[in-house]
């Protein structure tokens, strides 16, 4: 009885962590590392996450996703590579 009510209690948080994962909320997942918009979707996928992976893609296209992912990766090998310079002036 006592685990029915902690299910019944969890429920509402379960279905909102499930829902964050429904590939029909998002359409499909983006290619990184592609000079272009890429979001693959299922061969299956319905009207719904269709119509959602488009949106994906003009959100990445409006955000300058693809630009911000190179400024990161140059800002970050930059960092790197200053990390493991050696001194000689010591």
């Amino acid at each position: 009885m006592t685990a029915k009510i902690g299910a019944a209690l969890a429920l509402p948080a379960l279905k909102k962590t499930l829902k964050s994962f429904d590939a029909s909320t998002y359409g499909g997942a983006p290619l990184l590392g592609l000079n272009g918009l890429v979001v693959k979707t299922h061969g299956n996928s319905k009207n719904t996450e269709i119509k959602n992976a488009i949106f994906q893609c003009v959100t990445f296209s409006e955000q300058n996703i693809n630009d911000r992912i190179k400024e990161n990766l140059a800002v970050n090998d930059n960092n790197e590579n200053n990390d493991h310079s050696i001194s000689t002036n010591e």
